[in-house]
């Protein structure tokens, strides 16, 4: 079985965006895509509301067969 370069290189890519997800995740810092907002209404209830955008990570690995 061969590989191209750039198969190889796809194959990296995704694991280094990967591994720069979990990092980010573990770091525990707020992001401006996951915000909570406190509103107090008239009747002094405190609502809390979570805005988190969505984010979609597709990844396509190609295998090269020759």
């Amino acid at each position: 079985m061969c590989m191209s370069y750039t198969d190889v290189a796809q194959v990296a890519n995704a694991a280094r965006n990967y591994e720069i997800l979990l990092e980010r995740d573990d770091e525990d810092t707020e992001r401006p895509d996951k915000r909570i907002t406190k509103v107090t209404d008239l009747t002094d209830v405190v609502e809390m509301t979570t805005t988190a955008a969505a984010t979609i990570t597709t990844t396509t690995l190609a295998v090269t067969t020759g």
